[in-house]
């Protein structure tokens, strides 16, 4: 399942999208804003957890309505199936606020 995925993503404030690296349940990306995802994925009964640690720039205002007024790093959540990349949108939670995204795979890596 190695491979760079294009994400896009809305919530209340709107939506943009980045770039994401999923492989060896090691998750890393950025998006438009700046910001920096690092994590990791377990996969279990056909279904990803997903786990992550966004790092935001100061003065972004978050997808899901939230502005950050200092850099800050939080955590954002998901759970969905393993044929995720098919441009469906799927539903994460920034400090328990729901995000939609969608993946569509670039290219696979080794």
């Amino acid at each position: 399942m190695s491979a760079i995925y294009r994400m896009n993503y809305s919530g209340r404030n709107g939506g943009a999208g980045g770039v994401i690296y999923l492989g060896h349940s090691a998750i890393a990306g950025a998006d438009q804003a700046g910001t920096v995802y690092e994590g990791s994925y377990v996969e279990e009964n056909g279904r990803m957890r997903v786990s992550l640690n966004l790092t935001v720039p100061a003065g972004t205002k978050l997808a899901s309505g939230k502005e950050v007024h200092q850099a800050t790093v939080m955590p954002m959540t998901g759970e969905f199936p393993l044929n995720f990349a098919n441009g469906q949108k799927l539903t994460m939670f920034i400090w328990g606020n729901p995000v939609n995204v969608a993946f569509e795979k670039i290219r696979d890596l080794p």
